[in-house]
């Protein structure tokens, strides 16, 4: 009775099959499970090819004598080895079948309804399938929006790269002529400062040109760089002698400071003095006319993780 009692409330049918292959208990979920009817089970225990043939008669097993499907069941399980396999009935449920031989002989075997937990793994799949092909379709538009933006880049460097050599060509040739002019004696004083306004104009020009160039090397990857020891002091001294011409016609004046600063700096000249140069221009540009520009040379040390 108290086998009975655990039977009829496994969640799930079971049922036992003795050692001549014959059921000798099953609880009431075996035969809603199965769809079993009341009369293959009623006032007696059949055996195993009793309930094989007649699964194999409804199709159970798929297509096939019956006869030869239900002795090939027997025969299999006269081999005592414990089994666990899934089987989808014709009415399109899904049963799972696990069983474990006695001791004695026989086996145990019991049949869970999967049904709905297949149909949730199938709508995952589902799921995560269509994830991934949003995913890839993502990765897609993205792969071909970078695409698209490497070539624009790319682009834009071959623009700057031939328009910066093409404006270079003719603005070199004015800078050139210009300068010889100046070693000529000319009629006029007016002359003499036309031909100055057209030197310094044509010196900035270039200036701006070879920016254009190193911004094209710097995008496509070719800027590189000759660091070498040399004087800060020197390099600025230098930059503020080509800035001279500008600084006279604001009416301004440079002050340089030196706060036990190292005179000898490590550091690519040519670089070094375009940043200069830039930081003096602005520094111009935006200073009042006849006013003062100070530069304060001071060892300093950048926030970690900077070079």
């Amino acid at each position: 009775d108290q086998l009975r009692t655990v039977l009829e409330h496994i969640p799930g049918g079971v049922s036992m099959i003795d050692a001549d292959l014959n059921f000798a208990m099953a609880n009431s979920a075996l035969q809603t499970v199965l769809d079993f009817p009341d009369a293959l089970f009623a006032g007696r225990t059949p055996t195993l090819h009793e309930v094989a043939l007649f699964n194999a008669r409804r199709g159970e097993y798929g297509p096939g004598d019956p006869e030869q499907i239900a002795r090939a069941i027997v025969d299999k399980a006269r081999e005592k080895t414990p089994h666990c396999f899934e089987r989808t009935r014709p009415n399109g449920k899904t049963i799972e079948v696990r069983g474990a031989p006695l001791p004695d002989g026989g086996f145990v075997t019991i049949y869970t309804d999967i049904t709905e937990r297949r149909k949730t793994d199938e709508e995952l799949r589902q799921h995560r399938n269509h994830l991934q092909e949003l995913v890839t379709e993502r990765t897609e538009r993205l792969a071909a929006a970078l695409q698209q933006a490497q070539a624009a880049s790319q682009a834009k460097s071959d623009f700057l790269a031939n328009m910066s050599h093409e404006l270079r060509t003719p603005m070199a040739s004015i800078y050139g002529f210009t300068e010889l002019l100046l070693t000529t004696e000319l009629d006029s004083e007016d002359q003499q400062d036309f031909l100055q306004t057209i030197y310094q104009q044509s010196e900035l020009m270039i200036a701006i040109v070879n920016e254009l160039l190193d911004l094209s090397k710097l995008e496509a990857g070719h800027m590189q760089l000759a660091p070498q020891t040399t004087s800060s002091s020197a390099l600025i001294e230098q930059t503020c002698a080509q800035l001279e011409p500008l600084l006279q016609s604001r009416g301004q004046s440079i002050v340089i400071e030196d706060r036990d600063a190292p005179q000898e700096i490590f550091a690519d000249p040519n670089r070094i003095t375009q940043v200069i140069y830039n930081l003096l221009s602005n520094a111009i540009k935006f200073s009042p006319d006849g006013g003062q520009i100070r530069i304060v040379l001071t060892p300093a040390r950048l926030p970690s993780g900077r070079r």
